[in-house]
């Protein structure tokens, strides 16, 4: 392919002098003749250059647009680092291809480089601004495997559910995909299997560079809301969705992995465990006292048949001890008449 007029000024103004002599003097010479494919000599060179100011992605970048002088597409452009810098120029070659052409030369360390300094970024970048009933982390041994919880949304089967799940990103990342699986059982994904999306390794044709973890996310858990079936999903009942969600704090919990990079989730399990206690107890207390109180009620009704018993005693007796005084007046009188009659006959 002929020279583009106007590329290599371009970037010698987007470069400074020195660094695109480099460039010129290290790739340029391994390609005289006319050459237009790199050979891995030549691109070991260019990933040697010590010049602080930009990472080997950006050279590696710049060298492909200058030594194979084609065109930069705008719509292609997102998909290189630091596509900024050659904005102008168009380029021929479909994304897929420029980033095979990358690959393709041995560039593993450099690839390793830029997926950790992306990586490290997107961290950032979560943490500055939060996804909604997301919560993503590296671990702390391998900035590679990440770790994530899924909040269920309300108003579905998930609802009240948090699943656990990882991220295994390649070495090569952001241009090949990562690998998903969840740990919590959910009823939707079987567990510890990576899951089919459009956005993970079982499908590399359709993964977008430009994609990001938390974008990832987001596309598993609008996937997961849904029912549509795809590799290492499980059909399961409305039921059975509620029963895992309610389990999942606990069973998560358990998870010394979880436990140690989500500790917030393990403190609300231990106040819901706290709170279910305190309510247990209560309940108990209340039935305890609902139980004793017919026994109190007849030890009361025996006190009080006992009560109005001897009461009636004691009326009867003081029935019979009671004489009537008009009566007594009465007797006297009658005792008097008939003893006076004898008088009265004299």
């Amino acid at each position: 392919m002929e020279r583009t007029e106007g590329s290599l000024p371009l970037l010698e103004r987007k470069l400074n002098r020195s660094q695109s002599d480099l460039i010129r003097r290290r790739v340029g010479a391994e390609t005289a003749g006319g050459a237009t494919d790199l050979t891995n000599n030549a691109f070991e060179k260019i990933v040697k250059l010590e010049i602080a100011e930009y990472d080997v992605v950006l050279l590696l970048s710049a060298a492909i647009v200058f030594v194979k002088h084609i065109h930069v597409r705008s719509r292609s452009l997102a998909y290189l680092p630091k596509a900024d810098l050659i904005r102008e120029l168009v380029i021929t070659f479909e994304t897929k291809e420029v980033q095979n052409y990358i690959i393709r030369y041995n560039f593993c360390e450099m690839a390793e480089k830029a997926c950790v300094k992306r990586l490290q970024k997107e961290y950032r970048a979560l943490c500055k601004e939060p996804v909604s009933h997301i919560v993503a982390r590296p671990s702390p041994n391998d900035i590679l495997e990440w770790h994530y919880v899924l909040e269920g949304s309300e108003g579905t089967p998930f609802a009240g559910g948090f699943y656990y799940g990882k991220i295994k990103f390649p070495p090569e990342y952001p241009y090949k995909p990562p690998g998903i699986s969840m740990t919590t059982p959910n009823g939707r994904f079987m567990t510890q299997k990576k899951i089919c999306l459009s956005m993970s390794d079982f499908h590399p044709e359709s993964w977008n560079p430009m994609w990001s973890v938390s974008s990832i996310l987001t596309g598993l858990l609008s996937f997961m809301m849904d029912n549509s079936p795809t590799t290492g999903s499980v059909n399961t009942t409305t039921a059975e969705k509620q029963r895992l969600a309610k389990a999942s704090l606990a069973f998560n919990s358990k998870n010394p992995t979880f436990r140690k990079i989500f500790p917030e989730y393990v403190e609300k399990y231990n106040q819901q465990q706290l709170s279910e206690q305190l309510i247990t107890e209560r309940v108990s207390s209340e039935l305890s006292q609902e139980n004793s109180r017919p026994l109190l009620e007849k030890v009361d009704d025996s006190t009080g048949g006992m009560k109005r018993l001897d009461a009636l005693k004691e009326a009867r007796k003081n029935k019979k001890q009671s004489f009537p005084t008009w009566m007594m007046l009465l007797l006297i009188s009658v005792f008097g008449v008939v003893m006076a009659l004898p008088l009265l006959q004299l």
